[in-house]
């Protein structure tokens, strides 16, 4: 059960049971729990590389405008805060770059795959560490070179 489900049920029983929401609620406080996620493990080939196409335009994105913020002569205190805003959506489309590229590397990619495409596990590398060194810097150079050098590999 995710947090997320735990959430729900707790919703769902404030209105009700009030005794059973109230354990929930003491095991929800007292207890850290951790929140996990995975593809299902049947090999569906429903592996879209979407997200991570999505994730790599949004960190180009906040990098142009982190930027553009980075170029103004005197920043103010909104400017601030939006460039710290704009680092933190940058690194929270990294980590899913480098979930997603995990997942699909983890759970798509099985021998067939990889004697069709045996750059696979340079390319997943690659892809790791040029996502490392871009939530590390604001530049789009090392990110746009390994994207634009591996953009027609087939993961279907």
């Amino acid at each position: 059960m995710t947090i997320k489900s735990i959430n729900l049920l707790n919703i769902k029983l404030k209105k009700g049971n009030k005794m059973l929401y109230k354990i929930i609620n003491y095991i929800d406080k007292k207890f850290i729990l951790n929140v996990s996620k995975a593809h299902c493990d049947i090999p569906c080939k429903i592996y879209d590389p979407i997200e991570i196409q999505v994730a790599v335009l949004t960190i180009i994105r906040t990098t142009d405008l982190l930027l553009e913020l980075n170029d103004k002569e005197t920043k103010t205190p909104n400017d601030n805060a939006q460039f710290s805003r704009l680092v933190a959506q940058k690194e929270e489309h990294g980590i899913k770059v480098k979930e997603s590229v995990r997942v699909i590397w983890g759970d798509y990619f099985k021998t067939p795959q990889l004697e069709k495409f045996p750059e696979t596990h340079e390319l997943v590398h690659k892809i790791m560490l040029t996502t490392s060194k871009t939530k590390q810097n604001i530049t789009l150079r090392c990110f746009l070179v390994t994207t634009i050098e591996h953009q027609a590999i087939d993961w279907g």
